[in-house]
């Protein structure tokens, strides 16, 4: 690959990364205000408790705003996980790590859409050879469209993955939602083979669609 392939790529990854981002950052605004707006409110109940001699009243209220800072924290940490340059070459990592990368996020994006989101617990001993932050944008993209597409009465989206032998399988499953609304992978360009992913397709099943991540599996952290 030549030098100039080498930058057009680049550019477009950049292009594709800057427009996901700003879709996210429009998704979660305001799950970073509400957090935000609660604290302030919560630590003026709690100085009127304080004042008032009542400190059990107090400390549930200091309980709130920790819950709230630990949810404003998360939110802050998964953005700018987004943002930060990566390791261009691949790694061994755990799925399960990515995973928790993005479920702040994730989950925001649920809440916003009004739709359920599962993501099953992945065994701690699923490794995978990935681009970290590439295949957290490519999982970011599948489950924004997911969500979107998904039917407000139905089960919404769910994330499983499963070992196939060589290969770990990473299913994103949306209800009521046909494959061909659900598959914009090709929208991604050289961001999905460049996240590690060595094949992909989206198909209709029962009740709805679901699409398939397959991975390459590694049998132990480097």
């Amino acid at each position: 690959m030549n030098r100039a392939t080498d930058e057009r790529n680049a550019g477009q990854n950049g292009a594709e990364r800057f427009e996901l981002v700003s879709r996210i950052a429009d998704d979660v605004a305001h799950e970073l205000k509400n957090p935000l707006n609660s604290i302030v409110i919560n630590l003026e109940v709690l100085r009127n408790r304080v004042r008032s001699g009542q400190p059990d009243a107090a400390l549930d209220r200091a309980e709130v705003i920790d819950a709230e800072l630990r949810r404003l924290h998360a939110l802050l940490e998964a953005m700018l996980r987004l943002l930060r340059p990566g390791r261009r070459d691949r790694e061994v990592v755990a799925l399960a790590d990515v995973l928790e990368d993005v479920a702040a996020l994730a989950q925001a994006q649920a809440r916003v859409a009004q739709r359920p989101l599962v993501i099953d617990s992945i065994p701690d001993d699923m490794f995978v050879r990935v681009r970290r932050d590439a295949l957290r944008f490519t999982l970011l993209h599948v489950i924004q469209t997911a969500l979107r597409a998904a039917a407000p009465d139905g089960v919404g989206v769910r994330l499983a993955a499963t070992r196939r032998a060589d290969l770990v399988a990473l299913r994103i499953e949306a209800a009521g939602v046909p494959a061909t609304e659900l598959d914009t992978l090709a929208s991604l360009g050289n961001l999905l083979s460049e996240s590690g992913v060595v094949e992909s397709e989206c198909r209709d099943g029962d009740g709805g669609s679901a699409c398939t991540l397959l991975l390459a599996q590694a049998r132990e952290l480097a």
